[in-house]
């Protein structure tokens, strides 16, 4: 079982769509295909709850829209406490990564970050294979 906390699905995902558009084995291909059904489907859930959190604290101008700032929706005070509860939201899904993917992706010249490695060791399954 992978534990993890749901604010750390968006970084997660990103690294795994660079595994998906690798050229891998089958095997490893449908192991990142597996991973990436499942965290999206976490992931959806997530992004529905941030939007109830933009919608109770983002500040809205006199005819209702929201208000940009930077680019992003200005939120009141008081949504960093939401934030952090959803932001640590512990997720287990019930499958991982082979143990040796690290020497798999480097065997097939997959270039990694020092930030994807550490997010790929977060999906391990560690002696489940």
């Amino acid at each position: 079982m992978i534990r993890l906390k749901s604010g750390e699905l968006v970084p997660l995902l990103k690294t795994i769509a660079k595994l998906y558009s690798a050229d891998l084995p089958i095997k490893l291909s449908y192991s990142i295909s597996r991973i990436i059904e499942i965290l999206n489907q976490e992931h959806k859930l997530y992004s529905n709850e941030m939007q109830k959190i933009i919608d109770k604290y983002g500040e809205r101008d006199e005819n209702g829209n929201p208000i940009i700032e930077n680019g992003f929706i200005k939120l009141s005070g008081g949504f960093e406490k939401d934030l952090d509860e959803i932001n640590n939201i512990y997720i287990e899904i019930a499958v991982g990564l082979p143990e040796n993917i690290i020497g798999e992706l480097i065997k097939y010249d997959v270039l990694l970050s020092a930030q994807d490695i550490n997010n790929i060791e977060k999906i391990v399954a560690k002696g489940d294979n």
